[in-house]
């Protein structure tokens, strides 16, 4: 017999620890927010598993930290410090790990909206080339859904069903575009339902609605085209330039430690150099300048998204790329560098 448990089933009430911190009242909003993502039911299970992780977690840094900070205390202050301890560290697991799943669940609403704002000109083709041949709206509304529209031919699968049982087919497309925040979708629906509601020629307007679409779509690449060089040089900045400043001083803070230590160690020079000293320790600095790097990759990587998709939940897969491939080529200079360094550090 075929096993069908699920990942999920092994955590014992999941599900109920799930459903216990999402009360009744918020649970039709966060559904709906949910099926802007395409996720039509609230995975309770997933927020269940979380608070495992986060019990584990906190047990793993309690047990780590117990021998350091609470053994010796009083019984009043073990219980009154142990409580505090807890109760801070699942409220900041919880804060970061509510930051995850509303950082996921935004971006993917983004690329929802996108793809369907990059297919929204070859659905509305189809749909004005039905109506010329004499189709009813909702004919010609369920007619233009094709599979390579994704996720525009789910959303308008579900508007004109809707239709089919009854519904104005006006209202069905605005609750469509009121669900989404995109400027494109509500521009181009706005002008079909509004000639719908007037009686005004309806394939008119949707020619017109297309023609404005592809423009807007060339000159958005045609700005993206031009800004070209403005992501080159804050890749390179990222990439190259920092990293090798920041271990050239390195070095430079290390050959300035040496010569200092030698000077200070003749006798006859020790009264006028006794001063030549550097005010941050080496390892201090290799901390600081990847803390430095890593700060400087993550707010270019946003300012990267923002050229090239106007958005920074369009381009966070540049975060991590940023991030790490900093910090990597950070690593890399230093092994290089400490190899042309040493001899002449040594003759020091």
């Amino acid at each position: 017999m075929k096993n069908t448990k699920k990942w999920g089933d092994y955590f014992i009430l999941a599900e109920d620890f799930g459903k216990a911190f999402i009360p009744d009242f918020v649970r039709p909003i966060f559904r709906r927010y949910l099926e802007k993502a395409g996720i039509y039911k609230i995975p309770y299970t997933i927020f269940g598993v979380m608070f495992y992780i986060s019990v584990i977690i906190t047990g793993l840094l309690f047990a780590y930290l117990w021998p350091i900070y609470f053994v010796g205390l009083g019984l009043l202050k073990t219980l009154a410090y142990t409580f505090i301890f807890i109760f801070v560290t699942e409220l900041i697991l919880a804060l970061v790990m509510m930051g995850i799943v509303y950082v996921y669940i935004d971006v993917q609403i983004f690329q929802r909206t996108k793809e369907m704002e990059d297919v929204l000109a070859d659905f509305l083709s189809i749909f004005n080339d039905n109506l010329k041949t004499g189709m009813t709206l909702d004919k010609a509304l369920w007619r233009a859904i094709k599979p390579e529209f994704g996720v525009l031919s789910n959303e308008i699968k579900i508007a004109a069903k809707r239709v089919m049982t009854g519904d104005d087919i006006v209202s069905a497309l605005e609750d469509f575009v009121n669900k989404y925040d995109s400027i494109t979708l509500r521009r181009a629906f706005s002008l079909i339902t509004e000639s719908m509601r007037g009686g005004g020629e309806i394939s008119y307007v949707i020619d017109k609605v297309i023609d404005d679409i592809k423009k807007t779509t060339a000159l958005k690449e045609r700005m993206i085209a031009n800004t070209i060089s403005y992501t080159i040089f804050i890749t390179a900045i990222v990439l190259g330039i920092a990293p090798s400043l920041f271990s050239l001083s390195y070095y430079l803070l290390s050959m300035i430690d040496t010569f200092s230590k030698n000077i200070l160690s003749t006798a006859t020079l020790s009264s006028v150099m006794g001063k030549i000293s550097i005010a941050i320790a080496l390892p201090d600095f290799i901390t600081f300048s990847r803390l430095a790097l890593m700060t400087i990759a993550f707010f270019a990587a946003m300012i990267v998204s923002i050229i090239n998709k106007g958005d920074i939940r369009g381009g966070i897969k540049y975060i991590p790329m940023y991030v790490f491939g900093a910090y990597i080529i950070y690593s890399i200079l230093m092994v290089l560098f400490g190899w042309v360094f040493s001899s002449f550090v040594g003759s020091l």
